[in-house]
């Protein structure tokens, strides 16, 4: 198979960025785990940005990645957080079938029953004990039916 004809034959790669530090309105386009080239489980919520509070930074529209591995001693708080506030459900409310159909990608559209679903999310910088810069995203629950960062 010549090169061109591999080109033809994948699927383009998405482009994305992580979360910045910042205020956005989110559409959740899919929640899904996967694995590293290294072999490192990873859980990855890809996100639309609907609103945010810099615009010309983050426009309407371009795409953001959360990643969390799934090694890091805060992954299972941080996923659980994501999952209660994008259902809008509050923690001790979440059950153990609800955390597994989140991650179970639905039949009609090959993505998680989260897909669709809207999620606002405060970012900011920390320092970690490592003494490196981490973006801490704190998740925000809310209305379905809320168009900007000024409903919320």
């Amino acid at each position: 198979m010549s090169f061109r004809d591999s080109v033809k034959s994948v699927e383009s790669r998405r482009q994305s960025e992580y979360v910045a530090p910042g205020r956005y309105l989110f559409r959740i386009n899919d929640f899904k785990e996967g694995t590293t080239r290294k072999g490192d489980e990873f859980v990855v919520g890809e996100l639309q940005i609907v609103d945010s509070n810099d615009l010309d930074r983050h426009p309407r529209g371009s795409e953001r990645s959360y990643w969390q591995k799934t090694s890091a001693d805060t992954a299972a708080r941080n996923i659980r957080t994501f999952i209660a506030k994008a259902l809008n459900c509050p923690d001790d409310a979440l059950t153990s079938e609800m955390i597994d159909k989140a991650f179970e990608k639905k039949e009609d559209t090959g993505r998680s029953p989260l897909s669709g679903l809207l999620i606002a999310c405060n970012a900011r910088e920390i320092t970690t004990r490592a003494g490196r810069p981490y973006t801490l995203c704190d998740w925000i629950a809310v209305d379905q039916d809320v168009e900007s960062l000024d409903d919320i």
